[in-house]
């Protein structure tokens, strides 16, 4: 028997067509820096202050946390979202530290982490509750109403579609609804959505950037990628979260889903609909593409437990595999080393592995939730030092060297 393509696919493949000229991104890729710093931050998960006070250390901004780092490169590696309660805080530090360090002729980069990635595909599990908080207004309780009326509503045409009976939402139904979203929540939402300040700022954010033979991502690069440039990564992130975007568009559009719907709700109701047969002596119209492309989410390159955004094996390989794995990928990257976050350091400390060929900087500076410290990768004229708060350390391929000196002001 004649194998056949799966109609899914048809529809990703639609949708990547047309996806191509609307993703946002702009690629990372600056051939050379010669006398430029280059300083790389991991995790900061909303805690603002310990990364205002490394970015101080690092001297790239002032008291004022106004950009005095000249033409330096700042490369944040993704995850500031998430866990910590001063998210927004951090994000408007960023925005601000980007535009400043423009205008002086240096730049900040920062990159798409997984934790970036959940909250634009609607997965909020990890966001602390003092963020709604913080966004929550005069107007907060009867946005939540009204929204879960409309949802209580979108539940009701599906069941008429299915041929069910519909039904009055019960009062546990109704406070179970309010329960799952607090004061702020929808507020959050709109902030991170496609014409929100912060989620318009996010969707433009990079997923990987190559300054000179220095690559940086948030995971890493795993050997299924090898041959993977950074604007092929790049590009098709952004095409899948345009495909969530224009699929959720379109469910609101058609009233089967409201504004919190996640990417597990929107292919829950897209199951819904081709369960559906058609009415007698209809024709059922083409899905749209960014429909059936939310079906096929778990092959999507963003998602994959080996996608950069994700990948752990640096942390967890063993020096032999480290070895064995780095020289097709630092090949097919074109560079020398890899710089990383993703995976808080035990000693909270920034980690040369593989004879200095990848960089592990995710030194887990949100103290509530991992103890550690924070801490800036400054590479300069070929030589990698670790920042902390009050000291400095030149890196080796083994690690530090000794004795430890005194960091400047």
């Amino acid at each position: 028997m004649k194998a056949t393509t799966p109609r899914w696919r048809w529809w990703l493949a639609a949708l990547l067509l047309l996806a191509a000229d609307r993703a946002t991104a702009g690629v990372v890729e600056i051939d050379g820096v010669g006398d430029r710093r280059v300083v790389a931050v991991g995790d900061v998960h909303g805690a603002f202050d310990a990364l205002a006070s490394i970015l101080r250390q690092a001297r790239l901004i002032d008291e004022d946390r106004r950009w005095i780092g000249g033409d330096a490169i700042l490369v944040q590696t993704g995850d500031l979202l998430d866990r910590g309660h001063r998210v927004l805080r951090v994000l408007d530090l960023m925005m601000e530290l980007e535009e400043q360090a423009a205008a002086a002729g240096g730049r900040v980069i920062v990159l798409l982490g997984n934790h970036e990635l959940m909250n634009l595909l609607g997965d909020l599990r990890d966001v602390n509750p003092e963020v709604f908080a913080r966004l929550a207004d005069g107007r907060s309780e009867p946005r939540r109403l009204a929204l879960c009326q409309r949802l209580f509503e979108a539940r009701k045409r599906a069941a008429k579609a299915r041929g069910e009976k519909a039904r009055r939402p019960t009062r546990a139904e109704r406070e179970e609804c309010l329960n799952a979203h607090p004061p702020g929540l929808i507020e959050y939402w709109r902030a991170l959505g496609p014409e929100g300040r912060y989620g318009r700022w996010l969707r433009q954010l990079p997923a990987v950037a190559r300054i000179g033979d220095l690559l940086l991502v948030h995971g890493g690069i795993a050997p299924s990628f090898a041959d993977w440039q950074p604007e092929a990564v790049d590009r098709q992130v952004h095409r899948e979260l345009a495909a969530f975007d224009d699929a959720k568009r379109i469910l609101l559009d058609r009233r089967l889903v409201v504004e919190t719907a996640d990417l597990g709700e929107l292919r829950r109701v897209v199951r819904e609909l081709l369960a559906q047969p058609p009415a007698e002596g209809v024709e059922m119209a083409p899905l749209p593409a960014s429909l059936g492309a939310v079906m096929e989410a778990e092959e999507w390159l963003a998602l994959r437990a080996d996608s950069p955004l994700w990948f752990r094996g640096y942390t967890r390989w063993s020096d032999e595999e480290g070895r064995a794995n780095l020289s097709s990928i630092l090949a097919g990257q074109g560079v020398s080393r890899v710089v990383v976050g993703h995976t808080p350091e035990q000693a909270h400390r920034i980690r040369p592995r593989f004879d200095g060929r990848v960089f592990l900087i995710d030194t887990g500076m949100l103290q509530t939730v991992y103890r550690g410290e924070p801490a800036a990768l400054e590479v300069h004229r070929g030589q990698f030092k670790a920042i902390y708060l009050g000291l400095e350390e030149v890196l080796t391929a083994a690690g530090p060297t000794l004795p430890v000196v005194a960091a400047q002001d």
